[in-house]
Order: structure tokens, then sequence, then C-alpha cells
């Protein structure tokens, strides 16, 4: 997998209240933050979507910003609006850990069964 520049910020900017439980994630996309804490996706510390598990990774490709979060794929406008949520039922493997991207735009999936490469073609 080629590096990429999503990366993983304890002390990233965000909008959630100290002292809860749980731990947010956040990673810097392109000129934006996409921040995670528990089901909830902040964009920029803005409210933007609900996932079904803890973020594990974002990026952007093009004019859409690619979440992984509990197993699936919540494609985003950089404004934020939902696009698209793709599951297992659409293809998305299980126990996703990691998204990245290639030199080429070709989106890839880490899982603990092994690296796949996305097809999101007709997304959106």
């Amino acid at each position: 997998m080629a590096r990429h520049n999503t990366h993983r910020s304890e002390d990233s900017p965000s909008a959630f209240v100290a002292g809860t439980a749980a731990q947010p994630v956040s990673y810097a996309v392109g000129e934006h933050w996409l921040s995670g804490l528990d089901l909830h996706v902040y964009l920029d510390g803005r409210p933007v979507a609900l996932a079904s598990g803890r973020l594990v990774g974002a990026l952007q490709l093009g004019s859409m910003l690619i979440v992984a979060a509990g197993g699936e794929l919540v494609l985003l406008t950089l404004d934020g609006e939902p696009v698209e949520r793709l599951t297992q039922a659409q293809g998305v493997p299980a126990g996703l850990e990691t998204i990245g991207v290639d030199g080429r735009g070709g989106v890839w999936l880490r899982t603990p069964t092994g690296v796949y490469r996305g097809n999101l073609e007709g997304a959106g």
C-alpha cells in the first residue's frame, strides 16, 4: 500500500468535550480535518454523519471525502454532505483497519485478512 497524506492525531482540533470516556480520532484530509467520536463523524468540528462504528481512516479523492468507519465507507462532498454509504452488501470487506490511496488515485482497504483495492466507479 502506498503512503498517503492521512494520519492519526490524538491532539488535533476537535469539537469534543473534555472528560468523555471515548477517545476522539482525527485525520488531516486535504485542507480539512475529519474526526470521529463514538459513532459521530465531524468535518472541521461540525457534525456531518453517523457511522456504524469507530472511524479508522479518511481521505480525499477528487471532490469527494471517503470515510472508513465500522466496516463501511461513507462518501461525503467536500462540504460534508452525505452522498452514499457503502457496506458489505456493496462489497466493502469486513474488518476495515485503514484506508489509503496510491499515486494513480486507487483506493486501498486494509483488513485483518489482506489488502484490497476498492472500486468506487459508479458510487455517488
